[in-house]
Order: structure tokens, then sequence, then C-alpha cells
């Protein structure tokens, strides 16, 4: 990771709740609570997610089914973030992914995403964001990065389950 340079070739992402959760029990751990009674603290195995990778990782722009609360543990990310009542404007293409190279966007091809205002905040290590689902977002690593995101809310939060498979273009 330190001699790997600027990459997007080799990130651990959040698939890894499953199948790494003891060797993580000790990290989730150490972060512990947001508040009382924001999380559901036997579910934290199930509903938390490591990431991890060099500088220059990027999750393209995308929405998720949760929502969900990301604590910057190392490093920055910049997060792009572009609000719910903007989605018509964004070219939602394959699951929940966007057509578009954010930021990099062709206003001829994609003309829509001239409306759209995005937000951009900078996650330093100790600092958490929330983001609410619907809420479409990229986003960077601008240094090695750890992170950990949680969705184990009280509230409903389990969307993915009745999210469509595929977009039927009528």
């Amino acid at each position: 990771m330190l001699r790997g340079g600027t990459s997007n070739d080799y990130y651990l992402t959040a698939n890894n709740n499953q199948s790494s959760s003891q060797e993580l029990k000790e990290l989730f751990e150490d972060v512990g609570e947001f508040g009382d009674g924001y999380r559901l603290t036997e579910s934290v195995k199930r509903r938390s997610h490591l990431w991890f990778g060099p500088k220059g990782t990027c999750t393209q722009l995308h929405h998720d089914l949760t929502n969900n609360m990301l604590l910057q543990v190392y490093g920055r990310k910049k997060i792009t973030l572009i609000p719910a009542f903007q989605v018509p404007n964004v070219y939602n293409d394959s699951h929940v992914y966007s057509a578009v190279d954010f930021p990099n966007v062709d206003l001829e091809r994609y003309p829509k995403m001239s409306g759209v205002t995005p937000l951009e905040v900078i996650l330093n290590p100790g600092e958490a964001i929330f983001i609410p689902i619907g809420w479409w977002h990229q986003v960077e690593s601008l240094d090695i990065s750890i992170s950990v995101s949680f969705t184990d809310f009280r509230a409903k939060n389990n969307f993915f389950s009745n999210f469509p498979r595929q977009v039927i273009e009528l």
C-alpha cells in the first residue's frame, strides 16, 4: 500500500462484512456508538463495512440502498454528494450506478447533468458523514485511506430487499 502509489487497482471494498467479521471485530468494537440508541449493537458485525485503499481509489457515482454513516479512520476522502431531489438528472444506468463519467461529464450526451449541483466534503480522520438513502455520491481517497461504514440503525434500513435488479426502459 505504501509503495504502490496512486491507484484504483487494489481496493478492499465493503463486500467484506461476512467473510471477515471475526478479524474486524476488534476494529468495529473500537468505533463505539454515535450516540445513545442510534445503532443496533447486535447487528454491528453484519452491517459494518471496511474500506481500505491507496490514494486514488474511487467509487464512481452511485446511490446506496441503505442510509449510511461513513467514518474516516485514516487518511482523507473527498465525498461528492448529489441531493435526492436531483435524481432525474443523474442517468441511473446499471443497478445503483450512473452512466456518467463524473466529474468529467459529457454534457452533449448527458444534458440533464447540467442541472446537478454537487456538494463536496473532505472527510478527515475522526470525522463522519451521514449519507441518506437516495443521495447520489462519489467517493475518492485523497491519501491512503481506511474508512468504516455502518448501516445498522434502529430505524428501518433494508431498502435493498425490494430494489429492482434490472431497470426496465419504456
